[in-house]
C-alpha cells in the first residue's frame, strides 16, 4: 500500500463498502480483521483533522500528527513526542 505492510499488523483504507472518514468504517474494519476484543488496546495514528474524530466515532483513541502545527496543540509533531512526553523529566 505505501510500503508500511512489514512495519504494521494491519493497514486499511478506504475500499467498497467503506464510507469514508469521519465514519469509524475503516477502523472497525482493522479492528475487526486483527480480532482485537478490547478496542482500549486499539489506537488511531491520522495526520488529519478529522482523524480523532473518526477514533472517537469507533470507540478507540487517536493521535494526530501534526508536522507543521497548523492545528494547534492538538496534536504532536512526530511519533518520538510520545516517547518524549513519556519520560521523565530532568526536574522530577
Amino acid at each position: 500500500m505505501f510500503g508500511v505492510e512489514d512495519i504494521f499488523e494491519v493497514v486499511s483504507g478506504n475500499g467498497e463498502g467503506i464510507r469514508p472518514k469521519p465514519y469509524p468504517d475503516m477502523l472497525n474494519a482493522a479492528i475487526d480483521k486483527i480480532g482485537c476484543k478490547d478496542k482500549s488496546e486499539a489506537v488511531y495514528i491520522g495526520d488529519s483533522p478529522q482523524d480523532p474524530e473518526t477514533a472517537t466515532n469507533a470507540g478507540i483513541d487517536g493521535i494526530l500528527i501534526d508536522r507543521k502545527k497548523v492545528y494547534g496543540d492538538k496534536g504532536i509533531q512526530t511519533l518520538l513526542d510520545l516517547i518524549d512526553s513519556s519520560l521523565p523529566k530532568a526536574s522530577d
